[in-house]
């Protein structure tokens, strides 16, 4: 199992909606500080919302371990709420391109 390198908060109890919901622009990539891009050294996670398209929220993941956390976690959680969803593909295969 991964280890955080922060504080972890857990809370398995629901919590009642308050937000309006809206479909984000999802995008994940490998990083590299090379200017080829070969080499990575980092996976980004960026989401923008719809009308702050110039205000993406950005996650940088630096090491295999953060990254496996989250991972781990969201599986559990995704587990958690619908426990009769298809089961996840973990093989590392990249999907497709469109």
């Amino acid at each position: 199992m991964a280890k955080a390198r922060g504080e972890v908060k857990r809370n398995k109890k629901a919590k009642p909606g308050f937000a309006k919901l809206i479909e984000p622009e999802i995008q994940i990539g490998a990083w590299s500080p090379r200017t080829d891009g070969k080499s990575p050294t980092q996976v980004h996670f960026a989401i923008k919302l719809p009308g702050l398209e110039d205000i993406p929220m950005l996650m940088r993941y630096k090491s295999p371990d953060t990254l496996g956390f989250i991972i781990e976690e969201l599986a559990r959680y995704r587990k958690l709420v619908w426990p009769d969803a298809e089961p996840l593909d973990l093989s590392g295969k990249m999907p497709e391109e469109e």
